[in-house]
């Protein structure tokens, strides 16, 4: 299974990296990064080098390359990929909280921003 994590120079990508790294029945194809674009992830992070490919932080996800995907951004721009990527039949885990209260009403009071996937948002699990 090819794995796309999008935010994966923050806490919480990196953590994720760490332990997703020991699972061989995956593969991490796709790691995203506004940050570091371009640059390769154990010249980065050397701590990786031993255990992860020659993998290149990319600025966006490519999301026909991969079959599962794991959001750690922030709130409102994993509302808008989560939606690019249910809209392909793909699975998505976000690790923000942008689909964490079924009330989209509270939106814009908890997390400054107004819900525009109320359909997905009534189906997600959290």
């Amino acid at each position: 299974m090819k794995i796309a994590i999008a935010g994966a120079s923050g806490y919480t990508g990196l953590e994720l990296l760490r332990i997703l790294q020991h699972y061989k029945d995956i593969e991490i194809n796709q790691i995203t990064s506004r940050q570091y674009k371009g640059k390769r992830l154990k010249d980065i992070f050397p701590f990786f080098s031993s255990y992860v490919k020659d993998l290149v932080f990319e600025d966006d996800l490519d999301i026909d390359s991969s079959d599962f995907f794991f959001l750690c951004l922030p709130h409102e721009p994993s509302v808008e990929l989560v939606k690019k990527i249910t809209d392909k039949g793909k699975k998505v885990i976000d690790l923000s909280a942008a689909y964490r209260i079924k009330n989209f009403a509270f939106y814009p009071d908890y997390y400054g921003f107004e819900h525009k996937h109320t359909d997905i948002l009534e189906k997600a699990v959290y």
